[in-house]
């Protein structure tokens, strides 16, 4: 089965442009996270803390990267449901 979803960048902005894979080839989904980093004063150190980007995802197509917008509970559960299919091939 071939899925398509629009890329994002690293902050959930569209690129305007979709990436198509199958769903043999996904190796892995994780929430897209977003680095936020703060500074109260010039002299002080770089404090930073991930923060989670709604509605948008990282899947991993063999050895690509690839920011996508798509609900990843959804994901999880089609690649869940994808995975019991192939059990019983």
């Amino acid at each position: 089965m071939i899925k398509s979803y629009p890329i994002v960048t690293d902050e959930g902005i569209d690129t305007g442009s979709e990436v198509s894979f199958k769903w043999k080839d996904v190796i892995g989904v994780q929430k897209l996270f977003s680095w936020e980093y703060n500074r109260s004063s010039p002299g002080d150190p770089n404090s930073s803390r991930p923060s989670v980007v709604p509605e948008c995802c990282t899947i991993y197509v063999g050895r690509h990267e690839l920011n996508i917008r798509a609900d990843y509970d959804e994901l999880i559960k089609e690649l869940k449901e994808l995975d019991e299919e192939s059990m019983y091939e």
